[in-house]
This record gives structure tokens, C-alpha cells and sequence, in this order.
């Protein structure tokens, strides 16, 4: 008996489902409680970042629309400005009947390492328009003085 072309497996499907579930596997069961050691692996959204420096800050700009500030937790854990939290999924009512669903919905977490030079005292952050618009000033650099040697 012929095989049609529709009864052959694509290789190339195969070969998607499996990396896809070696991901789910060793990814499974990760939390966001330790971001330093696995980063944001265990989120189920992890947003674009921008992160660039200035003569006197660093700035980071989170993409996070749809996210209230209430629903963003930001710290500064082990050297790295942590970014969590949850977007709530939308319910459209028992009578809707989806046709399409691609806006993330859910927890999210981003780590960004931060260079030893940030006064963490001095950290602002805004969000507008979606984006959330972290400012890390630097530490001033301390200043030399000379120092007199007594004789004697």
C-alpha cells in the first residue's frame, strides 16, 4: 500500500515537538524565588528590555503593556534589578468564543545585572504608556585627597 503524502511525519515537527518538550522538562517546577542562579526561566513571560548608560545612570526600559503599577514588583536582589509580576488574563464573558490568542497573559520576570557602581538609595522608576523606565544612578566617585606624612 502507497503512503499519501499526508500520512508522512514532517521531520522537521518532530524534531520542534521534541526540543519543545526537552525545554518543558528541564524547565519544569522553576520558580522565580532564586532569579540570580536561573535568571527568569521559570516565568511564563519574559518582556523586552533596553538597557543603555548614561554619563550619569543606567537606564533600563521594560515593554510590559497592559501591566498596572500595582501589579510589578521591583527590587534590587544580589547585584541585579529584579522585575516581576502578573498581567491578569482578560475573561470576555461565557458567550465569547475565541478565534485567536496571542496577547501574553500571566506571570512574568525579567533579571537584569547591574554594574557596582549604582546607588541603589537613588533608583527611580516610572511607568507610562506600557513602559516601565527604570533610572539607576551611578555612585559618585570618591575624590582623592593627599595624605601628609608626619616625620618622626
Amino acid at each position: 500500500m502507497a503512503r499519501t503524502p499526508r500520512s508522512i511525519p514532517d521531520p522537521f515537527a518532530l524534531l520542534q515537538s521534541e526540543i519543545n518538550r526537552l525545554f518543558e522538562d528541564a524547565l519544569r517546577g522553576w520558580e522565580l524565588a532564586e532569579p540570580r542562579r536561573r535568571g527568569a526561566a521559570g516565568t511564563v513571560f519574559s518582556p523586552r528590555v533596553d538597557v543603555y548608560e548614561l554619563p550619569n545612570e543606567l537606564v533600563v526600559k521594560v515593554d510590559l503593556p497592559g501591566v498596572d503599577a500595582n501589579q510589578i514588583d521591583l527590587n534590587v536582589e544580589e547585584g541585579a534589578l529584579v522585575i516581576r509580576g502578573e498581567r491578569s488574563e482578560e475573561d470576555p464573558g461565557e458567550q465569547a468564543a475565541w478565534h485567536a490568542r496571542e496577547r501574553w497573559q500571566g506571570r512574568f520576570g525579567r533579571v537584569v545585572p547591574l554594574p557596582s557602581q549604582v546607588d541603589v538609595d537613588g533608583i527611580t522608576a516610572q511607568l507610562k504608556n506600557g513602559v516601565l523606565l527604570v533610572r539607576l544612578p551611578k555612585k559618585t566617585a570618591p575624590t582623592g585627597r593627599q595624605i601628609k606624612i608626619q616625620a618622626g
